[in-house]
């Protein structure tokens, strides 16, 4: 990047440092906001939900910023002088008539740091020139003077605090420079030689950034300062309203946005509710491992982000209640009542229902199972406001479950149906050489006793009987294949020899 070349001036004018600066910075005014969010919730509606924007600043942390940056830019710039122009600091030369001219508006951003911490970033360039000393063997009269065009950052480490009147609190300051190009200023022959050799190899390497976080580092706690002063008028904005602690803080390159939400509620617990489970229609049956479990909202959900969203899986919940049956009333009803409930407050009630086997004569005496559910009688069943008492009654209904338990051999035969007679390799089949095939029915316990020989029709019409010995014997020993249980059949007798592919099956 090209600067303004200075030959004979021993310093840096005003006016020529400026325009050098705007020249090569890169940094530019970039704005970070604050946002304060209020949860508004209530125990009696948890699901309505709703958030304030008590401050929206788009401008507010930038603008305290730059007025600590306005404060601490001439110590950063004196810091560097002064490192600079200690005797051979520069590789072993000596820098004198040393000029500093930083970023008057650095860019600005926010990360966040950890659990409870934010850092905010300062990135500036700069520009600093100087007169070096020249070997014993140059003229002092011939000592060059070059410049240095740097980038620089300064990190702002930022703890949250859960004191309310200092949310916000600069623990740290870091200062790293990033970047460093020399300009010769048109210098020639051995003297250019001289910089490029020595002094380029310094400013440019290792050396100078070294020298240089080492000299700002040394007194960072001294740049904190003005920025811990100036964050005053944000940490006024960041107070939590009456009523009200903080619930979360979240971070953003353009923005730092915290929210606070009611204080956690203890539920009181002189709500009940009282009523009967009614058989709706079927023959009234047992009530034991039947029971309702209660519980409720203890706070708004957490916002999820800085628009506002929230999520009510994660809202804070809490158990309550004392369930228990209270006898048999008429026609097998059975009293219930639950105490222990928060009176006011929406309590949510899970219906908890059982699971019991009946015989079933569609699968030949295999148990099925019912499902046993408690559904409310005239209203939802689910959720309550005892005032502080409430009364609701439940209709026990059961259903067959959606998987029912039959007896593994019934399952086998019915999924693997037994075929007796097989193709032969090469035939072609159709609707006749389906017909052709005969299916043994499904086995129920015990093996039928073998009636009378099969007759299978094979390839080209030829066919062959399987004797009534080859019909499943009782005893037969049984054969796991997969998931499907089945009797081992006797073996079928020998085939005739496969066709070549492509023969036609006729009757």
């Amino acid at each position: 990047m090209k600067t303004r070349t200075l030959r004979t001036s021993p310093r840096l004018t005003a006016l020529a440092a400026a325009a050098l600066l705007a020249v090569c910075s890169g940094a530019q005014a970039t704005a970070v906001g604050i946002r304060v969010l209020a949860q508004e919730w209530s125990p009696a509606k948890p699901s309505e939900q709703s958030t304030r924007r008590l401050v929206d600043d788009p401008n507010a942390v930038s603008q305290v910023l730059q007025l600590a940056w306005n404060e601490a830019r001439p110590l950063v710039c004196k810091t560097l002088s002064n490192r600079m122009g200690l005797g051979r600091a520069a590789g072993g030369y000596t820098l004198r008539d040393i000029d500093c001219v930083l970023d008057a508006t650095p860019a600005f951003s926010v990360a966040p740091n950890g659990q409870n911490g934010l850092t905010a970033h300062l990135s500036f360039g700069g520009y600093l020139a100087a007169t070096s000393t020249t070997p014993d063997h140059f003229d002092k009269a011939l000592d060059p003077r070059f410049s240095i065009n740097v980038k620089m950052n300064i990190a702002l480490r930022i703890s949250v605090q859960p004191n309310p009147a200092q949310t916000l609190r600069v623990d740290a300051a870091g200062f790293t420079l990033s970047d460093t190009k020399l300009d010769s200023h048109g210098l020639t022959g051995d003297i250019l030689k001289f910089v490029v050799s020595d002094l380029a190899a310094f400013f440019t390497g290792t050396d100078y950034k070294k020298l240089a976080e080492g000299a700002v580092n040394g007194v960072a706690m001294d740049i904190a300062k003005p920025f811990n002063t100036a964050l005053g008028p944000i940490n006024d904005k960041l107070r939590p309203p009456s009523g009200m602690v903080r619930t979360n803080v979240w971070a953003r390159p353009e923005l730092i946005a915290i929210a606070f939400g009611p204080q956690a509620m203890v539920p009181p617990s002189n709500g009940s509710l009282s009523g009967v489970f009614r058989w709706g229609g079927q023959t009234p049956g047992r009530c034991d491992g039947l029971a309702l479990a209660a519980s409720v909202q203890t706070g708004p959900a957490p916002l999820t982000g800085v628009d506002g969203r929230f999520d009510v899986a994660y809202a804070p919940r809490k158990p309550v209640g004392d369930f228990r049956l209270e006898g048999i009333g008429a026609a097998g009803e059975c009293r219930y009542r639950i105490t222990g409930l928060a009176a006011g407050w929406q309590n949510d009630l899970a219906p908890k229902g059982r699971t019991e086997v009946a015989e079933v004569t569609a699968v030949r005496g295999g148990p099925k199972r019912y499902r046993v559910t408690l559904q409310g009688e005239g209203w939802d069943g689910t959720h309550v406001t005892p005032q502080p008492a409430a009364q609701g009654n439940y209709l026990i209904v059961s259903a067959p479950s959606s998987s029912p338990v039959i007896d593994p051999e019934i399952a086998a035969n019915q999924r693997a149906p037994q075929v007796v007679g097989r193709p032969a390799p090469g035939d072609r089949f159709n609707r006749d050489s389906a017909a052709s095939m005969t299916t043994l029915p499904p086995v129920i316990g015990r093996p039928a006793a073998p009636t009378a020989p099969v007759t299978t029709l094979g390839a080209r019409g030829r066919s062959w009987t399987v004797p009534a010995a080859a019909a499943p014997r009782p005893g037969a020993i049984r054969v796991q294949q997969g998931a499907a249980t089945h009797l081992n059949p006797q073996p079928l007798p020998p085939e005739p020899p496969p066709e070549k592919a492509g023969t036609s099956f006729r009757r």
